[in-house]
């Protein structure tokens, strides 16, 4: 039997695809890991975590690259592995380039294509950007959508995807987070990239994670969020803790506005065990990042959105999370209050994780089995 593609082209991807492998490999099922590069460092060092290493690395991310330049490089590569006909089917997760142009080429190429986090809709083609195209275009050419919620699988209905298509098993996340929480409770992990200590603050201190790095919060937005955050830092006793992503569009706004401000710490991009540990600490959560939107919930930490829509509704019908964009007054006066209500910080901390169980990718693949079957 040949081996299933997993295509990884992100730290999320990765992140998500695991728990996958991980099934596969118990049920002695082959797979061959590809790293695109898209992300490169970032990608590669959450496999480690979960005891596997990829075995095909394309190497395709170069400074300043344009989305039209990566597809291009992904689309040659890309051929070169899966025109072979070496696979039994491609799995891609969400919604990035990478995940677009591997499930492209699987097209063309007539592999099967399971997508994994299929069905998530902002329904605004430009937000976010260029992800709702890419995932709207993979929806279409999958063999098999695999949704994390009623939610997504009613979008695929809607759009005339067929039912014998749709199967609901929950976010791969869940499994990650799950994982990872047993290994942080059974083993001692050493941070490298120096995030902030309790006892650098006092008790009454409210604890923090900020992360921002979507494209589309980039200039004008991203100074927008840093205003409230310098706000915030000023008159309210918090301490944030930041994760600066490597994307000098980020990075160097960042290090320049925040340059000798008290009781913030940018770190280094921090390795999924770092950032959960972290998840685990702080009192809330400040992101723009899609994937905090739902691991937040198995730690009980209340997330302020930082974007005008979100792919993720479950998280706002759930309570526990609030969009906010990137308004300076919102965002500061959003913040202040879920600082100082009680009440509202209580609700919004108590609700059960809307996004799976945990059992996600025995799901997929019993799926995947009883079609191969077939």
């Amino acid at each position: 039997m040949k081996p299933f593609l997993i295509v990884i082209g992100t730290r999320p991807e990765a992140i998500k695809m695991a728990p996958i492998c991980l099934e596969m490999r118990k049920r002695k099922i082959k797979f061959k890991i590809l790293l695109t590069g898209q992300h490169k460092e970032m990608a590669e060092s959450v496999l480690p975590y979960f005891n596997l290493k990829h075995h095909i690395n394309l190497n395709v991310m170069k400074k300043n690259q344009s989305l039209s330049n990566l597809s291009s490089n992904l689309f040659t590569k890309l051929e070169q592995v899966i025109s072979v006909k070496n696979f039994q089917g491609a799995f891609v997760q969400g919604d990035t380039t990478s995940s677009f142009v591997a499930g492209i080429v699987s097209f063309y190429n007539q592999l099967p294509i399971f997508h994994i986090e299929a069905g998530l809709r902002t329904n605004d083609i430009d937000t976010p950007f260029p992800e709702e195209f890419n995932r709207r275009t993979l929806s279409l050419i999958a063999n098999h959508n695999f949704c994390p919620t009623k939610t997504s699988k009613k979008n695929l209905l809607n759009e005339g995807i067929p039912l014998q298509k749709v199967s609901v098993v929950g976010n791969t996340v869940v499994d990650s987070v799950n994982l990872i929480k047993n290994k942080i409770d059974n083993q001692k992990t050493t941070r490298t990239s120096n995030p902030s200590k309790k006892a650098l603050y006092p008790k009454n201190f409210k604890k923090i994670l900020l992360t921002i790095h979507r494209r589309e919060n980039h200039g004008t937005k991203l100074i927008e969020v840093f205003k409230a955050v310098k706000r915030l830092l000023k008159n309210v006793p918090i301490h944030i803790t930041f994760p600066v992503h490597p994307n000098p569009n980020v990075s160097k706004v960042a290090e320049n506005y925040f340059k000798n401000t008290e009781n913030i710490t940018l770190t280094n991009p921090m390795n999924y065990f770092e950032l959960i540990k972290v998840l685990d600490e702080v009192d809330l959560v400040l992101s723009d990042s899609g994937g905090l939107q739902e691991e937040s919930p198995s730690f009980n930490k209340p997330i302020l959105i930082l974007r005008e829509s979100t792919e993720r509704p479950e998280i706002l019908e759930a309570g526990g999370g609030i969009l906010v964009g990137t308004n300076e007054d919102r965002v500061y006066n959003k913040t202040l209050e879920l600082i100082q209500n009680h009440t509202l910080y209580k609700k919004m901390s108590n609700i059960k994780n809307p996004f799976g169980d945990g059992n996600s990718s025995k799901k997929i693949i019993d799926k995947v089995i009883s079609q191969y079957e077939k």
